[in-house]
């Protein structure tokens, strides 16, 4: 059915029927059908690039909500052993307060219930502006533009990298409440400087563990691969964001954003180099493994001849010696 729409609009790809992204350590694929455009402005060309960024921001913020109750639970078993631990030596729960006259026991709460309140208070949702989708290295950015038009086709890997941006709630008006100085915004030439600091400081030693381990060929508890995709998204991630820098026009702006892009194309470089010894070290362990089982096998079968020899020889005494006896 797609490619009929596709062929009758005369469009270059057809409507991808389904497509995979990576987000951390996810890979899931998402299928699209005709409802999924049906209130697109051009449904024939199937879903845009802003529907693929809105079920990947549900995804990414069920995700993050799942971690943190996981995290609250873990926290108050955490707390309620330790309360048993110290009740079981000895230490009694505090005495309940009793109730005087004309007063009510007023109804707790239930743990559950507590708890669902202390994941909305800490809960921050993620903005469809942090969501930031990579296709052939290029990002997807026009929301109303159709995804075949943006050459994606079915089966295609979408990068999902999250745009870290500070969640602000709703102001709250107290009275004679002072109000917070406003942040100093960073000039063009602090925010470049900041980038590089900031990707020596977070990636750079993660980065020189990578390279060395592959000298040494040593495989961690991630797969080298899949430790080479996880690197190279997080370098792209703070290369896309030098493009958001704006020069204005100055050259000399200009100039240091580009020393600072080719700084992560250097990232890059070093990263597939290692990848490439790592592989390249498989490969040759794979042909030392396959000559020492061919020298295994000439070793079995010298050992096979050394047998059969002093058998042959024997016969061929025994048969002169006949032949001797007869005379």
């Amino acid at each position: 059915m797609f490619r009929k729409l596709a062929q009758s609009m005369g469009l270059a790809n057809e409507p991808p029927e389904y497509v995979y992204f990576t987000y951390s350590s996810h890979k899931i694929q998402i299928s699209f059908d005709p409802e999924d455009s049906k209130n697109e402005k051009d449904p024939k060309a199937g879903v845009t690039v802003g529907f693929l960024r809105e079920r990947v921001r549900i995804f990414i913020q069920d995700d993050q909500r799942a971690k943190r109750q996981a995290r609250i639970k873990a926290k108050e078993e955490k707390e309620e052993q330790e309360r048993k631990a110290k009740l079981g030596k000895g230490k009694s729960r505090p005495p309940k307060k009793k109730k005087g006259k004309g007063e009510t026991e007023s109804a707790s709460p239930e743990p559950e219930e507590v708890r669902s309140n202390q994941v909305d208070e800490v809960y921050a949702p993620v903005l469809l502006s942090q969501v930031i989708l990579i296709h052939d290295g290029k990002k997807l950015l026009d929301n109303s533009k159709p995804l075949a038009a943006c050459g994606v086709k079915t089966g295609d890997m979408i990068t999902v990298l999250l745009k870290q941006e500070e969640y602000k709630p709703p102001p709250t008006v107290t009275a004679n409440a002072p109000s917070a100085p406003p942040k100093e915004k960073l000039s063009p030439h602090q925010q470049i400087d900041k980038t590089l600091r900031d990707t020596e400081a977070e990636l750079g030693p993660l980065i020189k563990k990578y390279i060395d381990e592959s000298k040494t060929r040593t495989v961690g508890a991630v797969a080298p691969k899949e430790q080479h995709r996880r690197l190279c998204e997080m370098v792209l991630q703070r290369q896309f964001t030098l493009d958001d820098v704006e020069t204005n026009g100055d050259p000399e702006i200009r100039a240091l954003r580009k020393q600072a892009v080719n700084k992560m194309h250097q990232y890059h470089e070093s990263l597939d180099e290692a990848l490439a010894r790592f592989e390249h070290g498989e490969e040759k362990k794979d042909v030392e493994e396959k000559k020492k089982e061919k020298q295994e096998e000439k070793k079995e079968e010298k050992k096979e001849e050394t047998k059969q020899q002093p058998q042959n020889g024997g016969a061929k005494k025994g048969g002169k010696k006949g032949k001797g006896a007869k005379k």
